[in-house]
């Protein structure tokens, strides 16, 4: 997973490293920076990762029928099957954008195993605001930018419902504060060295 993780990181700015890029033409510096990353991401600090890394960390993957749960709640949600090489952050409710057919979408994404509704299985799927469109089957990218809590179980639809109000108002006012407004032609969400978002063209 590290290989193909640190060769996606590579790619996505088309580094040089020794006319090729292969795991083993990588500096023993830049497969450190790759394992703290992949921690940082993996313990759900995506902000800091992203921060380290330079851009906000990601994954892709295609639209996959879920159990449509969200929808009654009048959250729906897009299910991800995440593609090889992307490390999926810890279990919690994210803050981030969707990138759809070059289109950016704010959203806010919950990973886990969804207590509430005694599941087991591990999803990633993103909510994405002021959106209603089937895309079932579709590829898209899930950016992240920070966590806004862990997952959680609530003693009832009801209760979930509320909090994912909160979530939304949250969502919302952390995009806005970080004066984020995405073209279509951005690649990535970039971190300056401040530690502040701003946007990579293509």
């Amino acid at each position: 997973m590290l290989i193909l993780f640190l060769l996606k990181i590579v790619n996505t700015f088309n580094f040089s490293i020794g006319g090729e890029s292969s795991f083993n033409n990588m500096s023993a510096d830049t497969k450190r920076r790759g394992a703290d990353l992949k921690e940082l991401i993996e313990n759900g600090q995506v902000y800091e990762a992203g921060i380290l890394q330079g851009f906000a960390c990601n994954v892709r993957g295609a639209v996959v029928e879920g159990n449509r749960v969200g929808r009654k709640l009048g959250y729906p949600t897009a299910n991800l099957k995440v593609m090889p090489g992307f490390v999926v952050p810890a279990q919690g409710v994210y803050v981030g954008f969707v990138k759809l057919d070059n289109r950016w979408f704010k959203s806010m994404i919950n990973i886990g195993i969804r207590p509430t509704l005694d599941q087991h299985n591990v999803t990633v799927e993103a909510h994405i605001l002021e959106f209603d469109r089937d895309i079932y089957g579709q590829t898209i990218e899930i950016h992240f930018i920070r966590r806004i809590r862990h997952e959680m179980r609530f003693p009832s639809l009801e209760a979930l419902k509320m909090q994912l109000h909160s979530d939304r108002r949250k969502s919302l006012t952390i995009i806005k504060n970080l004066s984020l407004f995405p073209k279509e032609n951005d690649r990535v969400l970039c971190f300056s060295k401040s530690g502040q978002l701003r946007l990579k063209p293509e």
